[in-house]
């Protein structure tokens, strides 16, 4: 339909499959799980952005990536809604 970008919808169904997931499967390992969304403005990859607010640690804490994924995608939606398609 061509409502929002492409990259947009696949960020929020990649983020409600994450939620599924997480809230469903007793054994889910977010560590497995595919967190590369994609950064309209290209500042940080979400992988790296987990793994800086870690403590330095090589692995991504997951609070760190969801919450980035959240207010990139989130942001972004708002952003779109309010200045391309002039909702107010």
């Amino acid at each position: 339909m061509g409502l929002i970008p492409e990259q947009l919808y696949n960020n929020i169904k990649n983020l409600n499959k994450l939620r599924n997931d997480y809230a469903h499967k007793l054994d889910f390992d977010f560590l497995k799980s595919d967190i590369d969304y994609f950064d309209p403005n290209r500042n940080v990859k979400i992988k790296k952005f987990g793994m800086a607010l870690s403590n330095g640690e090589k692995t991504v804490d997951p609070k760190n990536a969801i919450l980035w994924i959240g207010v990139v995608t989130f942001g972004w939606l708002n952003n779109h809604c309010k200045d391309v398609r002039k909702f107010e």
